[in-house]
């Protein structure tokens, strides 16, 4: 129904068309879990993003439904972890109206003494490293004067607000352009902290 090589190239007619189909069912999905309205609202936009980022490696022997619900269940087990909200089952999504029965548990693991140290200062790498690519992505939005991407970031990252209520703060388009702006940063922060990880271990998960 969809063309994959329009899509891989970025038409909008052809994402236009994949949104308007997708997007209520999505972000009910979404919604059935996380159950505030403006949150799911929210994930939902950053599945097509994701979307957007991953169909460059989209697998044809898989429909673009089991792609896009595939996302929506990584979305969400993100989501849950980072409000650490322990033990979610998170349904695998379906092809069908009805979601699958299917749960699956987020583990929940109690570290050994070793471990906690190695994690301590793994985390403390991390953060070394955050602190400079943050730095410089900071910098170079305001060497060219991008102030509104930088305001946008900041109420994202640093205050978790809503995409809805960032619109009026930051005098941006839509609640799109929000996630645009999100979209944009996180590939930058991700390549930048690429060049000080070069054996892809210390963000274990990041490059994928």
């Amino acid at each position: 129904m969809f063309d994959i090589d329009k899509l891989k190239e970025a038409d909008e007619i052809e994402w236009g068309k994949l949104q308007e189909k997708y997007f209520r069912r999505i972000f009910f999905y979404v919604r059935r879990h996380v159950g505030d309205y403006q949150r799911s609202e929210d994930l939902t936009q950053d599945v097509f993003l994701g979307a957007i980022r991953g169909i460059a490696r989209f697998d044809r022997t898989f429909n673009v439904e089991q792609f896009l619900f595939g996302i929506a269940r990584n979305k969400l087990i993100d989501h849950f972890r980072k409000v650490g909200r322990g033990g979610v089952k998170v349904g695998l999504g379906s092809t069908s109206d009805e979601e699958s029965d299917v749960l699956e548990a987020i583990p929940g693991t109690d570290p050994t003494p070793s471990r906690v140290l190695v994690d301590a200062e793994k985390l403390g790498r991390q953060r070394n490293v955050l602190a400079d690519v943050l730095r410089s992505l900071v910098g170079k939005y305001w060497k060219k004067s991008e102030f509104e991407k930088l305001k946008v970031i900041e109420l994202i990252f640093c205050k978790n607000m809503r995409y809805s209520d960032i619109v009026p703060r930051a005098s941006v388009r839509d609640e799109r352009a929000v996630a645009s702006i999100k979209f944009q940063a996180i590939q930058e922060l991700q390549r930048m902290a690429k060049g000080h990880d070069p054996r892809r271990t210390l963000f274990s998960g990041l490059w994928e």
